[in-house]
């Protein structure tokens, strides 16, 4: 079972994957730096602090948005995507984990494991 340190930079770097895809790359950069480091580095309630203060306020992460020209369906699933995304990493340093969560986490981990594979998939082929 992965630490908490270890879920919230899994979350980070799912986040930063996609949204180095869709050419939002102020953010991806941001993200991958933090993906980067370790606990030693940076401690959980440390990394938590870094990445609350990129939610709120204006042009804050989650006022992020993606545009994909010439089609409606493919912003709104993309957006639908990077919501959950985000609201999963808010989730992450925002609720301390406990026993009850464990298989909610799980859960979650395994659909973010799904999505990351899905961005990189469509990474190599791009």
């Amino acid at each position: 079972m992965m630490t908490e340190h270890q879920q919230i930079l899994r979350q980070t770097e799912v986040v930063a994957q996609f949204l180095q895809k869709h050419g939002i790359t102020g953010w991806a950069s941001e993200l991958h730096a933090l993906a980067d480091t370790t606990e030693e580095q940076l401690p959980v309630q440390q990394l938590k602090l870094k990445i609350r203060k990129m939610f709120g306020g204006m042009g804050s992460l989650n006022d992020t948005g993606i545009y994909i020209a010439n089609s409606v369906v493919e912003t709104r699933r993309a957006n639908e995507q990077l919501a959950f995304l985000l609201s999963g990493l808010y989730k992450l340093v925002n609720e301390p984990l406990s026993k009850n969560e464990t298989t909610s986490i799980s859960f979650r981990q395994r659909v973010l494991n799904w999505l990351a594979d899905l961005v990189q998939g469509q990474n190599t082929r791009q």
